[in-house]
């Protein structure tokens, strides 16, 4: 039912690279998602390079449900600005320091379209497999310095899968190996109709990619998908610490896509469903203007949810306090100060900056091509650094490490 269901959302031609406004690779999945799964993943990955480095030898990765590729653009497009000047690639694994990225992943479709893609990389290998049958290596194959999932793979786990799979790979894995896991959060907005106060063992959601269809398409086939949040995660990676010969150890864990995950439009799983993604989208495609009240976000609470609520509540005030700010300089609107948390008095500030310094360039449209995705990414910065990491959003994500 799960290969049924991505074969499905392939055959609509939105997993195509990239469309911007819609589709699997929109703005909000290039310039925003994986940008934040950049921003956290970026001293792990500095430090598997250095430690490379160290011993004379190249990068080795593993990427289960790769899809057509996706860890490698990720991991290899992660920049960082101190490789000194001698460099002039300012990405933290230059291609040419990866030994291998092997993609894993179940769907014939996708691992075809990955071989297309990177046909002209030879480091770059795929393998048609179901990892939760157990990890798709041989006796003698050499350990990987990164095993990655991204965007929910661990949520086609249930917990005895993810624990096996914990297991296996700190057994096969080197000391200082990392393994990036990705699961949908437990209390996303998306799904508040589906909130519980306790998460259950192997507790799920019955998910679709309706986002991915339209009516000519017809109904998105559902399947389950593990639900997660942080102590749970704890404990899962504690039970894979005990069958395994090595030990586990949490780095961080990090929500992602709070406010803009793909389920936000669809009222699927919310009575109230809001337009921020596409307006997210707007605000960073070349040449388009936005309408910025479309952005204003109503947080309605549950009853019962006091520490979701409190947690919305804040978020969604920061959020559309800086969107009327910006609102307010651009139609030259008197302006008041936007709230006095630091984040937000730091993303006012840089936006103040950049409307009136806008006001002095020679260019067509400054406001859609200038001031809007500098929006965009304010906001960005605004949910990154106000998430918990507790699953309050549409994916979370643990970085392990082999000690």
């Amino acid at each position: 039912m799960v290969n049924k269901s991505y074969e499905q959302a392939q055959n609509t031609g939105l997993y195509q690279k990239p469309l911007s406004l819609v589709g699997k690779y929109d703005n909000v999945r290039r310039f925003w998602e994986d940008e934040v799964t950049r921003l956290f993943l970026k001293p792990y990955l500095k430090k598997i390079r250095s430690e490379a480095a160290g011993d004379k030898r190249k990068i080795r990765i593993m990427d289960l449900g790769c899809g057509s590729g996706d860890g490698y653009e990720l991991l290899a497009g992660t920049t960082c600005r101190d490789k000194g000047p001698e460099s002039s690639n300012i990405n933290i694994l230059d291609e040419d320091e990866i030994e291998v990225y092997l993609g894993v992943d179940l769907n014939t479709g996708l691992i075809e379209q990955g071989e297309n893609v990177f046909k002209s990389k030879d480091n770059v290998q795929f393998k048609e497999a179901d990892f939760l049958a157990g990890l798709p290596v041989e006796e003698g194959d050499k350990p990987f310095d990164i095993y990655f999932s991204n965007y929910g793979t661990f949520s086609h786990c249930n917990d005895s899968n993810a624990v096996k799979i914990f297991a296996e790979i700190a057994s096969h894995a080197n000391t200082g190996s990392i393994i990036v896991a990705d699961w949908l959060g437990w209390q996303s907005y998306e799904w508040q109709n589906f909130w519980t106060k306790d998460l259950e063992e192997d507790q799920v959601l019955h998910y679709s990619m309706s986002y991915l269809l339209s009516d000519v398409d017809g109904e998105a086939d559902p399947f389950n998908l593990r639900l997660m949040n942080k102590s749970t995660i704890e404990s899962l990676v504690e039970r894979a610490s005990d069958q395994s010969s090595k030990k586990l150890r949490i780095l961080n864990i990090f929500d992602r896509s709070v406010l803009i995950g793909r389920h936000m439009e669809t009222g699927e799983f919310n009575n109230y469903p809001c337009l921020l993604r596409s307006g997210v989208n707007s605000l960073l495609e070349p040449g388009e203007r936005t309408n910025l009240s479309s952005l204003l976000f109503n947080y309605l609470p549950v009853d019962g949810f006091l520490d979701a609520n409190r947690y919305f509540k804040h978020l969604t005030w920061c959020w559309n306090q800086l969107v009327k700010y910006v609102d307010d300089l651009m139609q030259g609107r008197e302006v008041f100060p936007p709230g006095n948390h630091p984040v937000l008095q730091r993303a006012a500030g840089a936006m103040q900056q950049l409307i009136s310094l806008t006001g002095e360039v020679n260019m067509e449209d400054a406001r859609a091509n200038i001031i809007e995705p500098q929006l965009a990414y304010q906001l960005r910065n605004l949910e990154t650094s106000l998430q918990e990491g507790n699953g309050r959003s549409h994916g979370i994500v643990a970085v392990l490490e082999v000690i």
